[in-house]
């Protein structure tokens, strides 16, 4: 399978490695090479450039992949980037990370793009742990 992530810190190159480790064919594009340096021994593709510019994007040979994953900080630019992957590159997955629980909402009634939202995640943690012990 061809994945291509957008944003390569703690999550982005954790993914990076999961995948590569289990034989796709990895591509990140990251706004600052720098981040790149949390990828030792990685053999995918390294994309240094603005991820909704799609000359970056099909340099990251976006035309060819199979699934991409939009989890930068920036949610406007993870909705983007899932929008162009999907309504304009016809990748058949695409998931777009969110910190803003009602962007979540958004994102996924108006632009039906599946999204995994990180605060609600812990939210939600913080307070079944809390119920177990009350």
């Amino acid at each position: 399978m061809n994945i291509l992530i957008i944003g390569a810190g703690q999550v982005g190159c954790a993914l990076a490695k999961y995948f590569e480790r289990n034989n796709h064919d990895v591509f990140i594009i990251s706004d600052s090479r720098e981040n790149f340096s949390l990828l030792d021994n990685f053999d995918g593709v390294c994309i240094s450039g603005i991820a909704i510019d799609t000359d970056v994007l099909k340099q990251a040979g976006i035309e060819s992949c199979d699934a991409v994953a939009a989890v930068t900080d920036d949610d406007n630019v993870n909705l983007t980037v899932a929008q162009i992957a999907k309504n304009i590159f016809n990748v058949p997955k695409v998931l777009c990370r969110v910190y803003d629980p009602e962007k979540k909402n958004i994102f996924e009634k108006y632009f039906s793009i599946p999204t995994i939202c990180p605060t609600t995640m812990v939210v939600n943690g913080i307070i079944n742990y809390f119920q177990e012990i009350s």
